[in-house]
């Protein structure tokens, strides 16, 4: 008999991580589930690992060569036969009631295209971070849902935590940036905005764990360079599309202010002549029209970082 859920995992480099991901996904209280790794191409013993201490218990995939995280994503996802699937990323670890909170949402009668649970962060050590939590919601669209977050100011652009309905995901033809960082910024929102029936649970049923060489907090100048960059070829990307999506107004200026804001965050990343590249790139985009203007204030931030852009900073990146 068909299992209901699938747990994909991309995975690279991750011999002290690995098993802790696994074991977390396998101490689920309900089992209607199988598991898919994918390898991509390792260099430890990640490998070796999956093929003796899993073997018969998960589905392994190995790429030839490295491809990187996007297209370990989407070959991730051809595998799914399953109704629904979710990511775990090979350094994170599940609560082991995770299928059977979802599990009560996800019946026939609700037939949802996403649900969305919450995540808490800690440090390669074990030391708590933070919560990252979202408000609660009933049975709504994805638009309605992604204007609640911006509201509220809530995280919701990691591809993990969330529970995809396969079938509206491959009908869609979603698929992660292939060579881009920030693949996850590029496409959550738009799985999002063409959900018509999402639920988020305020439940925290996912930790992340932050190592010290995440990609998203590259060290060197090419690194940071190519994380920027990438990021406004998405936010190019996101306005266009977005932009012919049937979306009430309202709720498309909040969407355009989110985008706005977290391109802007990034104006003072970068030194020198490439900082002020990046500002003329944006300027020539006129980025801060986008901005609200709902309140006093957004309209004086407004004002004030048309005509400067570097004093976004000022904002405290809101």
């Amino acid at each position: 008999m068909r299992k209901k859920y699938t747990f994909l995992v991309p995975t690279w480099n991750r011999k002290d991580s690995i098993e802790k991901c696994l074991d977390s996904i396998f101490s689920q209280t309900i089992k209607d589930f199988e598991v898919i790794v994918l390898d991509d191409k390792s260099e430890d013993n990640t490998l070796e690992i999956l093929e003796e201490k899993y073997k018969g218990k998960i589905k392994i995939i190995k790429h030839k060569k490295n491809m990187g995280i996007s297209v370990s994503r989407n070959d991730l996802i051809k595998e799914v036969k399953t109704k629904y699937f979710t990511f775990v990323d090979s350094d994170d670890y599940i609560e082991d009631v995770l299928l059977e909170k979802c599990d009560k949402y996800l019946s026939n009668k609700n037939d949802l295209d996403l649900l969305c649970f919450c995540y808490k962060e800690k440090d390669i050590d074990g030391n708590f971070i933070r919560d990252v939590k979202k408000r609660e919601s009933s049975v709504i669209s994805g638009e309605e849902l992604i204007t609640m977050w911006i509201k509220d100011s809530s995280s919701f652009d990691t591809p993990v935590c969330y529970m995809y309905n396969t079938k509206f995901f491959k009908s869609n033809k979603f698929k992660y940036e292939k060579n881009r960082n920030h693949e996850d910024f590029a496409l959550t929102p738009l799985i999002l905005l063409k959900a018509e029936k999402v639920v988020s649970l305020s439940d925290v049923l996912y930790t992340v764990v932050l190592s010290k060489n995440s990609l998203v907090r590259p060290n060197r100048t090419e690194g940071l360079k190519k994380n920027i960059y990438d990021k406004l070829y998405h936010y190019d990307n996101l306005i266009k599309k977005i932009s012919k999506m049937k979306i009430k107004k309202e709720n498309k200026d909040y969407i355009y202010s989110f985008l706005a804001n977290e391109i802007l965050g990034d104006v003072n990343k970068l030194l020198g002549e490439d900082g002020k590249d990046f500002v003329r790139e944006l300027k020539k985009r006129e980025v801060h029209k986008f901005l609200l203007e709902n309140t006093f204030f957004n309209k004086i931030k407004k004002y004030i970082i048309s005509k400067n852009y570097k004093f976004y900073f000022l904002f405290g990146g809101k």
